[in-house]
């Protein structure tokens, strides 16, 4: 018989009446692979209820190398052969199982060679039934068991992995071998390795490992969303500091619909909002260097007189909370006092109960354009600990001001291994040739930049590649792009010195 590249007729028998003996083996199978570790008892039976008959003729084609696909197959009887690795899977194994995961092409055809009874499960289903499982600790840590377990299986009597044994984990793992190459001619099990090395010795431990399946790589397995609003308040709107005003003329006001129609959209997992929540007095307040009022001691290199003379958004140097280093501050109009009007959120911004609700810029004596540290970087706000208590693997930030708080806090998202994204029409700033520097030293960092209506397609093809690369730049991100921002004056971090704890 010819070998067809249609679409097989579906025969439309739920699992419900799948054989008992067929369960039992399906249920064997599933159990033992790594996408469906940490399934419940419940989500297993919903999986197998979920499954649909397919009658595969010999030469028939099941899957096309190179096509994207949305389901993955059990073998009930038959056997099936791939052209990569010249695979032959019969009763009791499956195949394809990446597309429940990822949007991406088929990494090789599988062709019936004798007839065949298989069971589908399709990506949504997958899904559905992943996120009815809550996602919660439990699961996560079954899930991090099954790698371990793999590592050790793998790893040599160093408890190193080499590129070898990585090779062999990453087949274990994920049913694929890592052998080709990227556009520009490197090995993609290298820059793998890369990725993972974090101590840059050429192998991987297993502190490496957790490490990266916290952040990017057990991201790219189970992803989860969270839409990051920053600083969405009434000063930067319509108040004492309206971006309107500001030298790019952009209104802020223009950000809020753009906001809701996301979160109204697309599937994000949480929702997080930062607010700058300001004392009286803070440092950043161009009022109290004026009046002489200092929350923040003046560097000696810094002439007194000069500051009282400041204009607003000059910078000045004062002295840093460790009592020594100098610190650069532009200074602005006394905005966002906490519990008045100027730090609330716009009114017509969406804010539901539940959502992760930050606070920053609360000490006197230090700004904090990021939502994640001061400027120093003395002090986190704590979300970095929300989102990791969460599961927390890609981020998407939007709001005010493009140049300021949205740029630095997708470069602290970014060097603590979130796949970090900026919704440019989702954002507004202060100047526009600085908007164009950072966004410049955003892309630099590894972080997306896109527009809302980007976002159905780029999270359908979040993939396991798509995190590589995030990861692979993180190390850029601390060695050169922080410190670049850094003598810029607008750190939000402090200059590395030495074995400072507040490095990254």
């Amino acid at each position: 018989m010819r070998s067809s590249s249609k679409p097989s007729i579906w025969k439309g028998q739920c699992a419900s009446k799948m054989p008992r003996r067929v369960r039992e083996l399906f249920t064997s199978t599933l159990r033992s692979n790594s996408i469906f570790i940490g399934f419940t008892d419940e989500q297993v039976n919903e999986t197998l209820d979920s499954l649909f008959l397919k009658e595969i003729q010999p030469n028939q084609q099941v899957i096309q190398q190179n096509v994207v696909g949305d389901k993955m197959y059990f073998v009930e009887s038959g056997a099936c052969k791939s052209t990569v690795g010249e695979l032959i899977y019969r009763a009791g194994d499956l195949f394809g199982e990446l597309a429940l995961m990822y949007n991406s092409p088929r990494n090789s055809t599988v062709i019936a060679i004798e007839q065949t009874r298989l069971w589908a499960l399709d990506r949504t289903t997958y899904r559905r039934i992943v996120a009815s499982g809550g996602g919660d600790a439990s699961s996560s840590n079954l899930q991090w068991e099954a790698v371990e377990r793999a590592f050790y299986a793998h790893a040599g009597d160093d408890r190193r992995l080499t590129v070898d044994e990585l090779r062999g984990m990453l087949m274990e793992l994920f049913g694929i071998e890592l052998n080709h190459r990227d556009s520009t001619g490197q090995s993609v099990l290298d820059m793998m390795l890369d990725a993972l090395d974090g101590d840059a010795s050429g192998d991987v431990d297993i502190d490496e490992l957790s490490a990266a399946w916290r952040t990017w790589f057990g991201g790219a397995i189970r992803p989860v969303r969270c839409l990051v609003i920053i600083d969405v308040q009434n000063d930067f709107i319509d108040g004492t500091l309206a971006l309107k005003n500001c030298p790019a003329g952009e209104d802020g006001a223009v950000v809020v619909p753009v906001i809701n129609q996301m979160r109204a959209e697309y599937e994000f997992d949480y929702t997080a909002i930062s607010l700058d929540w300001h004392p009286e007095r803070h440092c950043s307040f161009w009022e109290c260097a004026r009046a002489g009022d200092f929350p923040a001691p003046l560097h000696p290199s810094q002439d007194a007189a000069r500051v009282r003379e400041a204009e607003l958004f000059d910078d000045v140097t004062l002295t840093a909370p460790d009592g020594k280093s100098p610190m650069k501050q532009t200074l602005w109009p006394r905005h966002c006092v906490r519990n008045t009007w100027g730090a609330a959120c716009h009114k017509d911004l969406v804010v539901r109960e539940g959502d992760i609700i930050v606070h920053k810029g609360t000490d006197p004596g230090i700004d904090s354009y990021s939502c994640v540290f001061d400027n120093g970087k003395y002090k986190d706000t704590g979300l970095l600990e929300k989102l990791r208590k969460r599961g927390v693997t890609h981020v998407y930030l939007c709001g005010l001001a493009t140049d300021v708080c949205v740029a630095f806090s997708a470069l602290h998202m970014a060097e603590a291994g979130f796949v970090t994204t900026v919704v440019m029409d989702g954002c507004a700033g202060v100047d526009r040739s600085q908007i164009e520097q950072r966004c410049a030293l955003m892309v630099e960092g590894g972080v997306q930049l896109v527009y809302s209506r980007e976002l159905r397609s780029l999270m359908a093809s979040a993939s396991l590649r798509d995190a590589l690369v995030a990861a692979s730049r993180i190390r850029l991100v601390k060695k050169q792009v922080l410190s670049v921002a850094y003598e810029s004056g607008h750190a939000g971090r402090a200059k590395p010195s030495g074995k400072d704890v507040r490095q990254g």
